[in-house]
Formats: C-alpha cells, structure tokens, sequence
C-alpha cells in the first residue's frame, strides 16, 4: 500500500469517473480543494484507492486481498487512533467489496445508511418561483475562502443560520446547513440554503445533499428544495465507545 503526493492525486480519476454519489466530497481531494490523503495498491497505475477526506471511500477493484488486509492493518493501528473522534466512517463505492466488509466486521465493524439526493433544477425553480423570501431586519452574508463558499444570516453579530459548502469537486458542492436551536422553524434554513442553490446555478455547480437518516428536518428541507431522494448508500462504522 502506497500514499500518493498530491499532485499525484489525478492518478485514481479513472477510479472515480464513473462514482454516482458523493462526487463533490471525493472529487475535492483529488483536484486539491480539500485537505485529504490517497492510499493506492500502485503508484503508476492505480487499480483500488482508499481516499481520506470528510469521510472515507474505497474504490476501484474490489477483491484486491493484498491492498486489502494492509488497509484494514493501517486503519486500526494508525487512523483510528491517531484520530480525534476515535471512529471509522467508510464509504464502499460499490456493491462487490465482500472481501474486505468481512474483514471489518471481524473487527467488530457495523453497516450504517447515509441518505442522499439528486437535485432537479426545474423542480427547484419551481418552488423558488413561489417562495416570497421572508425579510429580516438581519443582513444575509456571502462567504468566500480559498476553495468554499456559502451564506449566513447574522443577528446582532451572532450567526443564527449558516448555509456552507463543505466540499467542490467535479462541477459539484455539497451542502452543510447549521441553524441554532432558538432560530429553527422560522425559514431561516429555507432563505440561505436557497441563496446557496441560487449561487451554484449562476456559477454552473451542482448542489449536492446528503445526510444520515434521523436527521429528519433536513430530510425535509431537501425534498422542499427540489432534491429527489435516492437509494440509502451503505457505510461501514466503528467507534471506540459501540
């Protein structure tokens, strides 16, 4: 098992060309605009990846035995404790990793779900054509670093929502929303998530949403905005604490 140089990173593209979700999460290590690291079976000619970023992904050839036992090796004895939350979360980019979703249960590894959406653009304009956006004496803020961007309604200089790109890659962004329990059920989500949509389609990005299934109110807030809900896509988890 290697670890790719980031400006090596391109190598795993024909790996991930083909991914249908999470797209803006993986592509944002690979073209650079997310911190992460690359793990590969080949430095020259990549046949499986494993991709360290918000969460984790595993792609490209499955029954890889070797990349695969020295994976599971490296999780437990270095990731894993060497992180803050002392946790796994795994995306496998496939249906076909059996061999090493048993090594992993062997470990004491469970299966969880994460939700995800596709968004319709027409749906969406839909449903802003009749919105009447709510007017707040607060003031909606664009936000803009090296490589995210978003919007936040302050009150008295206090941030009540925040709508954030966690991750752009591949012409995508994926969406992270943060309203304070005081200000929750007022619109407050609905108005800065709608300017963050409104953003990515003057600047030609696909919004992306996903999230974990008792998070109803954004479940909600997804279908409101014009995103269909898909197929659940599996994760392999362990905490220190299970």
């Amino acid at each position: 098992m290697f670890e790719l140089k980031e400006q090596d990173f391109v190598r795993i593209k024909p790996l991930i060309d083909n991914i249908s979700h999470s797209r803006a999460l993986i592509f944002s290590v690979v073209e650079g605009n997310l911190k992460g690291r690359i793990f590969v079976d080949n430095m020259t000619a990549p046949k499986t990846a494993f991709i360290e970023g918000e969460f984790s992904y595993l792609v490209g050839f499955e029954d890889n035995t070797s990349f695969n036992k020295k994976l599971v090796k490296y999780i437990f004895d270095e990731k894993i404790p060497k992180s803050k939350d002392k946790e796994l979360i795994l995306f496998l980019c496939s249906d076909k990793w059996l061999e090493i979703d048993k090594m992993f249960k062997k470990r004491g590894c469970i299966t969880i779900q994460r939700k995800t959406f596709s968004f319709d653009v027409d749906k969406y304009k839909e449903v802003r054509n009749r919105y009447d956006k709510i007017t707040y004496k607060d003031e909606v803020e664009k936000i803009k670093d090296t490589s995210n961007f978003g919007f936040r309604i302050v009150n008295n200089e206090e941030i009540i929502s925040e709508c954030m790109s966690v991750a752009v890659g591949s012409g995508e962004a994926e969406i992270n929303i943060n309203t304070k329990e005081a200000y929750r059920r007022k619109g407050y989500a609905t108005t800065v998530a709608m300017e963050f949509i409104d953003y990515c389609i003057s600047n030609e990005l696909i919004p992306n949403w996903s999230c974990w299934p008792f998070r109803k109110e954004s479940i909600n807030l997804a279908k409101k905005l014009g995103f269909n809900e898909k197929l659940d896509i599996p994760a392999i988890y362990w905490a220190k604490n299970m």
